[in-house]
């Protein structure tokens, strides 16, 4: 699939996923309103991926990041990684990062550090470093 930008942060994959879950419950407008053409339940599919909804100058973005690796990497590594992987203005379809511009890809991963990394950063209390 390839990824927009990845960040590695210095604890185990269910602490990652903990904060991260953390991080949705305090910032509910991160979270994909009901009905939307983002929501994956219900659809048969399990996905391996979440989104993200940011707001930045009254324009909404939807960014999708995955974990890397597998059950057998994240019970044998002390690290995890979030992968950002696709994004798209809100209510348009995801792009992924093969199909998405530098000058795109750079501003799309700076919303997602902005609005979404320092917040993962801030409630786990470890900084992740480029993966």
């Amino acid at each position: 699939m390839g990824h927009i930008r990845q960040y590695q942060f210095a604890m185990p994959q269910h602490s990652l996923e903990k904060t991260v879950d953390e991080v949705y419950k305090l910032y509910p407008e991160f979270s994909i309103p009901p009905g939307t053409i983002y929501r994956q339940e219900g659809t048969g599919y399990k996905y391996d991926y979440r989104i993200v909804v940011i707001n930045e100058s009254e324009q909404k973005y939807a960014l999708s990041f995955a974990y890397v690796g597998d059950s057998i990497y994240w019970q044998t590594h002390n690290t995890s990684v979030i992968s950002f992987v696709a994004a798209a203005k809100y209510g348009e379809v995801l792009e992924l990062s093969k199909d998405i511009n530098w000058f795109k890809k750079r501003k799309f991963a700076k919303l997602f550090e902005k609005h979404f990394i320092e917040k993962v950063e801030e409630v786990s209390g470890v900084q992740s470093t480029d993966f």
